[in-house]
């Protein structure tokens, strides 16, 4: 919970779009702010700019404000969007490990509201093969090779699954002792576009 207090009021705050319009509205530059730590982070950045503006709104306004900060994914973005105060993260073009690959992405856009990356790059068709975990180097078919024998990933697992539990009086499932690994097309790929949460771009796996 969020307490403001001056000389003359305590009024308890739940939300961030209420705390916002308060400051605007009611109270100046003289107020003490005590911030009870909850599961509603606020960035300094806000309170800071919050108390040092002179915003005169009326009513209607007032309403259209809430409206706008209430109805948002992300309040706490929205806000310091509305203030002029948000910082843009550093989200440039990288390598990200796509299918076990390392994969050259160009950024297209970032949606600060949503926090995800809009990116471009490069996707190669790919098979997805059955490999005993135990084996260091196993012996890999092509991309080519696995299409002419219409290899499925889903119908060799069920037959893996059979083969494992068929003389077993416990289940023994197809992950404790295969691994997926990806066989790659040679041919050149197409241009794909795709999205990703911003922590997930920072840590460059997808």
């Amino acid at each position: 919970m969020l307490k403001l207090k001056n000389q003359k009021e305590v009024i308890n705050i739940n939300s961030t779009s209420t705390l916002l319009l308060v400051v605007l509205i009611k109270f100046n530059q003289n107020l003490k702010i005590n911030i009870m730590k909850n599961n509603c982070l606020i960035s300094q950045s806000i309170i800071d700019v919050a108390l040092s503006s002179k915003m005169k709104v009326n009513k209607k306004h007032m309403e259209q404000l809430k409206t706008l900060v209430n109805t948002s994914e992300n309040p706490t973005i929205a806000l310091e969007l509305m203030l002029g105060v948000f910082e843009m993260p550093n989200v440039v073009d990288k390598n990200i490990i796509i299918n076990g690959r390392s994969t050259p992405c160009k950024v297209i856009n970032y949606d600060p509201i949503k926090e995800r990356v809009e990116y471009s790059y490069e996707k190669i068709n790919t098979k997805q093969f059955w490999v005993k975990k135990d084996i260091e180097d196993p012996i890999l078919p092509t991309y080519k090779e696995l299409v002419k024998e219409n290899y499925s990933k889903w119908d060799k697992e069920e037959k893996l699954k059979k083969e494992l539990n068929e003389n077993s009086k416990e289940t023994i499932y197809v992950h404790d002792k295969y691994k997926i690994v990806y066989i790659f097309s040679e041919e050149k790929g197409s241009n794909y576009t795709d999205t990703m949460k911003l922590k997930t771009w920072e840590q460059g796996v997808a």
